[in-house]
């Protein structure tokens, strides 16, 4: 079994895609295709260009998985839960209109640093079989001034025994308190 499809995505408030089946081959990162976008890559390598609080993504014709899942991120926070009080908290979700024969998710956390990002903190990941939804916090110990990413991997097998995934990315600068 192999995955049929890795996009990047991201809307203007968090990381959102469509799972989908690959209609034509990769293009060129497209500015115009920022807010609202639920368009989406081939499995072809995609560059993602960091631009405020979005990324852009390639822009391409897809068909969508039988369930219709998608996957989202939303922004890294300060997390204002008694256990986690003050971490960088990121979460992600992967959901279908259907219940589907295996789910997955899992949520990471990266700071910005000279070079690129760095992966940092705990990831959380977790799957369901004959279920529609699951989301997942990565979460990092501690807190940074610094600009932060959240990054989710969602994962289906859906009911036409076909794999689809999906990479969803949200990006925001975290000010202490």
């Amino acid at each position: 079994m192999r995955s049929r499809l890795v996009a990047l995505v991201a809307a203007a408030t968090v990381g959102f895609g469509l799972l989908a089946v690959p209609a034509t081959a990769a293009a060129e990162p497209n500015p115009a295709a920022v807010e609202g976008s639920t368009t989406l890559a081939t499995d072809a390598t995609v560059e993602v260009t960091d631009v405020g609080d979005t990324a852009i993504d390639s822009s391409l014709s897809t068909y969508p998985s039988p369930s219709y899942c998608r996957g989202k991120s939303n922004y890294p926070h300060q997390s204002t839960s008694s256990s986690t009080y003050g971490w960088i908290k990121g979460y992600s979700e992967t959901y279908c209109v259907a219940n589907v024969p295996y789910i997955e998710v899992r949520a990471t956390v990266w700071r910005k640093r000279w070079w690129g990002y760095e992966h940092v903190g705990t990831d959380g990941s977790g799957h369901y079989y004959n279920w529609y939804r699951i989301g997942r916090s990565g979460v990092y110990a501690g807190c940074q001034n610094n600009r932060w990413r959240t990054v989710g991997y969602h994962k289906v097998k859906d009911i036409d025994l076909q794999w689809y995934s999906l990479e969803t990315q949200a990006y925001r600068d975290i000010v202490c308190w």
